[in-house]
């Protein structure tokens, strides 16, 4: 899986204002536009309820900080959460869903395993609980490193809901 969502010149800008205001940077993106710049930018918060209260705080944080940052350039953002199936772009990502479920293609056993996220460390995720699909067994820790993360997704269950 990619990890260079840290790497990006307006990561540190962004986290730093959104930790303010305790909300977890899930994702963004920058598109150049010929007379602006667009970005999207994933949100959440620590109980994973989020909604449009946040989005809209933090779009009113953010707007005028990343206006300055791009030299008073017309800014178009989108704030969105994200939803209940999201798929993960980048490694970072693991960060905002600790204590969730989730769903990771181990490229090593060719299969998904499903279980609670409870450790980013370094470029390795731990999940407690985990099963490999199509087998019943529950391992109660298992660490997938990051070169062996094909796919990642939030798992869900209606049962959940």
């Amino acid at each position: 899986m990619i990890n260079k969502l840290r790497k990006h010149p307006s990561f540190e800008t962004i986290l730093s204002l959104l930790e303010n205001i305790s909300i977890n940077l899930v994702d963004f993106r920058k598109e150049e536009l010929s007379n602006s710049v667009f970005y999207q930018i994933v949100i959440t918060n620590s109980d994973h309820t989020a909604g449009i209260v946040e989005c809209a705080q933090s779009h009113k944080l953010l707007q005028p900080r990343l206006s300055v940052l791009e030299n008073n350039r017309e800014i178009e953002m989108e704030v969105t959460t994200p939803g209940i199936q999201r798929n993960m772009r980048d490694f970072y990502e693991f960060n905002a869903f600790l204590n969730r479920a989730v769903k990771i293609y181990d490229s090593k056993i060719s299969a998904w395993i499903e279980g609670i996220l409870t450790v980013v460390e370094g470029d390795e995720v731990t999940l407690h609980h985990a099963v490999i699909e199509d087998t019943k067994d529950i391992i109660d820790e298992y660490k997938i490193p990051n070169e062996r993360i094909q796919k990642a997704k939030l798992a869900y269950a209606w049962e959940d809901m």
